[in-house]
């Protein structure tokens, strides 16, 4: 796999120096893994084929030779997209349709397609892809599909794939737009950098009686996952002040030492916010994404 490396600038007209999207973009253009609509238009609201994804997957693999056997019967040889498709069918990341045998190398790739596309990819490359998020926490987490759930819970367990609608909503059937793609790319990258980059960073931890009963303050910020457990009996009020990102992040509750876990408060914020948004009680509490700060108050 690849270190993000940029170079200056992006020559698209259509991602400009502060969009979400930006820094995405300029990676895979950099790395050569997506290429433009045109030499100044790189789409980013355009839906990506099917076919475009798998050859994206080729590229990050280096493109190695293949040989052309008739696996789907409409892919045929000398296209663009062949050995693209022909790889990824060969390391067990593509199988096509099941109710057709074709591959639809121009239809649109959706959200959970591209979950099982990379899940199957990290897989082939030898990442460790046990851990899983719950799919409930997201409201339309019941509508994904079977054959995408292992893998859309290996997604959002890496913050690869994120909620839409400040991380309520999969939208597993929607199609990805082309400025989404790169998104999913680059985290994924950085994800490979050591398997499952996550999870090497360090937990921040604040006991319960770092927090007088006075209910003086504790501040906590991290870029990554962070692991917050009270020490006492008593119950925390969390109070969440200050988002520093576009506020995509998810949450989940674990009862220390339990091995059942427990859905608590799953309603997600962003920018300030008064209120509590839950009780903890000998707790666990895990954030995800990148930077964000909260306020632990008794």
């Amino acid at each position: 796999m690849m270190t993000p490396v940029f170079a200056q600038g992006v020559p698209f007209t259509d991602v400009p120096v502060g969009s979400w999207f930006y820094d995405y973009v300029k990676y895979v253009n950099d790395q050569g893994l997506m290429t433009g609509l045109d030499a100044t238009t790189f789409g980013p609201t355009e839906n990506l084929a099917r076919a475009q994804f798998a050859t994206i997957l080729y590229r990050m693999n280096n493109e190695p030779s293949v040989q052309y056997t008739n696996k789907f019967p409409d892919v045929a040889d000398g296209q663009w997209y062949t050995d693209a498709i022909l790889w990824a069918s060969n390391a067990g990341i593509v199988t096509g349709y099941s109710d057709t045998g074709k591959f639809g190398p121009a239809d649109p790739i959706n959200r959970e397609q591209i979950a099982v596309m990379m899940y199957r990819y990290a897989n082939y490359l030898g990442y460790d892809t046990k851990k899983q998020q719950k799919l409930y926490i997201f409201y339309d987490g019941s509508n994904v599909n079977s054959f995408a759930i292992e893998a859309l819970g290996w997604a959002s367990a890496h913050g690869i794939i994120t909620g839409k609608n400040y991380g309520t909503l999969l939208d597993p059937q929607g199609y990805a737009i082309r400025a989404e793609c790169a998104t999913i790319i680059m985290r994924f990258v950085e994800y490979g950098e050591d398997g499952c980059p996550l999870e090497s960073y360090t937990p921040q931890y604040i006991y319960g009686n770092s927090i007088d009963q006075y209910g003086n303050e504790v501040y906590l910020q991290s870029n990554g996952w962070c692991e917050v457990k009270f020490a006492d009996s008593g119950i925390r009020k969390i109070i969440q002040t200050k988002i520093e990102n576009d506020g995509r992040f998810f949450k989940e509750m674990h009862e220390a030492g339990a091995v059942a876990e427990q859905e608590i408060m799953d309603r997600l914020l962003s920018g300030d916010f008064s209120g509590p948004t839950g009780y903890m009680l000998d707790k666990i509490y895990y954030l995800g994404k990148e930077w964000w700060q909260i306020i632990w108050k008794e």
